[in-house]
């Protein structure tokens, strides 16, 4: 249920960001709307992890000790979560936008 959600939600994300873009927003509008996807991806990454994590749990060890889906699901998600692209920052600086605030220039 946690994934088809945020699924739903990437995809209503990333609509909204592709229809700026394609209406011609004004460039603080597009802005905002690339905040929210940024948000909406760490949401995402930290969602899928979770549920592998919760996954490979259940499997015991033979989700990580023989060469399976699982095992590389949990390495890359593992690995992918700590990369920069998906930092708690991306929350912070799109709940500044939603509260009027200057959103921080990175």
């Amino acid at each position: 249920m946690a994934v088809q959600s945020v699924s739903m939600l990437m995809r209503a994300s990333y609509a909204r960001a592709v229809e700026a873009i394609a209406s011609g927003e004004p460039s603080d509008r597009i802005e905002r709307q690339l905040r929210e996807t940024k948000a909406a991806a760490t949401y995402a990454v930290e969602i899928c992890r979770d549920v592998v994590t919760a996954t490979w749990r259940q499997s015991g060890s033979v989700g990580i000790r023989n060469p399976n889906v699982l095992q590389r699901c949990f390495r890359d998600l593992s690995v992918g979560a700590g990369h920069l692209v998906f930092d708690e920052r991306n929350y912070n600086e799109y709940a500044k936008d939603c509260l009027g605030l200057e959103p921080s220039p990175f």
